[in-house]
């Protein structure tokens, strides 16, 4: 099994100061605070704190016009 690379960029830590302000956020909403400039870029971002347990998303599959939104976890809020 691979370690996972604790450490984050400060796009991450930004993600994260985010969540902690706002609870939960939309990728909608993380782009129209400005937190990344593209969309890919912020998935990855997200996808990376969700792999290191940062952050959870709450996903609606199956749900049209649902947007999955995000979180920090217990882990994630001792980070900010």
């Amino acid at each position: 099994m691979k370690p996972i690379n604790l450490r984050v960029s400060p796009l991450q830590e930004e993600i994260l100061s985010e969540l902690a302000v706002f609870m939960y956020l939309t990728n909608s909403q993380l782009l129209k605070l400005k937190v990344s400039k593209s969309e890919r870029s912020l998935n990855r971002q997200l996808s990376d704190l969700e792999q290191k347990k940062f952050i959870r998303t709450i996903r609606f599959d199956g749900v049209p016009k649902r947007e999955s939104f995000h979180t920090l976890t217990a882990t994630g809020s001792k980070l900010v």
